[in-house]
């Protein structure tokens, strides 16, 4: 055989060695699934005390489907309307909005 022959062969046969060696790879991880090590203080239940927090609360009475709309759009609107600590949160109603929506709105001291 031609030595550029010979050459090419051998390129052909590294690069199947090292295809099979990433398929092999790729399969070995793929099947040992995530490390759930990091979660098992979570198996026995256990009471914590958290510090104080504020909340936003709405109360409504009637039918949960009428109450229960009016009741999250008025959450809502609380929410984003209120100032924390000089800034303003604007939700993005749609995904695919400029980057510019996902900003903070600073709102005057």
């Amino acid at each position: 055989m031609k030595k550029v022959t010979k050459v090419l062969l051998g390129v052909a046969a590294a690069l199947v060695v090292a295809v099979v060696a990433l398929i092999a790879v790729t399969y070995y991880y793929m099947t040992q699934g995530p490390d759930l090590s990091k979660y098992e203080h979570l198996k026995n239940p256990q009471i914590v005390t958290a510090p104080d927090q504020k909340m936003i609360v709405v109360e409504a009475k009637g039918d949960p489907n009428v109450a229960g709309s009016k009741a999250f759009a008025t959450l809502f609107q609380v929410y984003f309307k209120t100032k924390r600590n000089g800034w303003v949160y604007m939700p993005c109603l749609f995904p695919k909005q400029p980057p510019s929506c996902r900003a903070l709105k600073h709102r005057g001291s």
